[in-house]
């Protein structure tokens, strides 16, 4: 299960409640959730599918290795975040 939001404190007394009633184990903050890969910094967060598409294009390499991918970041608001 992922919990996640901006309230520290209430994030915490759901952690406290699920623990209470049910056997888990806090493994931290997520690097990746579902093969999306979250990256965090000051500006925010953005949620990527890059390492999937690499693993598909190194599955299919030898069929297509003529096929290559550019991914053009045009939101500045995503450029921020990457500090692009």
């Amino acid at each position: 299960m992922l919990i996640f939001g901006t309230d520290i404190d209430r994030i915490n007394e759901v952690k406290n409640f699920l623990a209470s009633n049910f056997s888990m184990k806090d493994l931290g903050e997520a690097d990746m959730i579902l093969g999306i890969k979250i990256i965090r910094s000051q500006h925010g967060i953005v949620l990527t599918q890059s390492s999937y598409i690499e693993k598909i294009l190194r599955r299919f390499q030898e069929c297509f290795s003529f096929l290559f991918f550019v991914i053009v970041v045009k939101d500045d608001a995503v450029n921020e975040v990457l500090e692009i």
